[in-house]
C-alpha cells in the first residue's frame, strides 16, 4: 500500500494547509523581514523535524520551497544565507531545497 497522507498527519497530529492524495503542503513561515524569517525557518524546521524524520523512515520526498517576491524598484536583488545548522538537519533527512522568485509590481491599484 501507498502513501497515505491523510492518514500521516492525523496520526502525528500537523496541520498542514492543503492534504493531497501522496502528499502535503505546509506554510512553515510567512514573513517579510528576511532576517526574521531565517530566524523564523529555523525554530520551523526544529518544530517539524519529527514530521521530516517520519517521512525519510518511509522514504517519502521531503521538500521546502522558500519564495521570495523580487523586481520592486527598492530591491534589486533578495539573498537569503540559511544556517548551516538548520541546513545540516535538513541535508541529514534528505529534504530538497527549492527557491521560487515571485514577480513584484510597483504599480499601485487606483480606485
Amino acid at each position: 500500500m501507498g502513501f497515505d497522507a491523510k492518514a500521516f498527519v492525523k496520526r502525528l497530529g500537523v496541520y498542514p494547509d492543503a492534504v493531497y492524495e501522496k502528499g502535503f503542503n505546509a506554510c512553515l513561515v510567512d514573513h517579510t523581514n528576511k532576517d526574521e524569517f531565517v530566524q523564523l525557518f529555523a525554530e520551523a524546521v526544529k518544530h517539524w523535524s519529527n514530521v521530516l524524520e517520519e517521512l525519510s523512515k518511509n522514504s517519502i520526498e521531503r521538500q521546502i520551497d522558500i519564495g521570495v517576491t523580487v523586481g520592486t524598484k527598492d530591491q534589486y536583488t533578495c539573498s537569503i544565507a540559511l544556517p548551516v545548522e538548520v541546513m545540516k538537519v535538513l541535508t541529514d533527512q534528505g529534504v530538497q531545497i527549492v527557491f521560487s522568485a515571485y514577480p513584484a509590481s510597483d504599480e499601485t491599484e487606483s480606485s
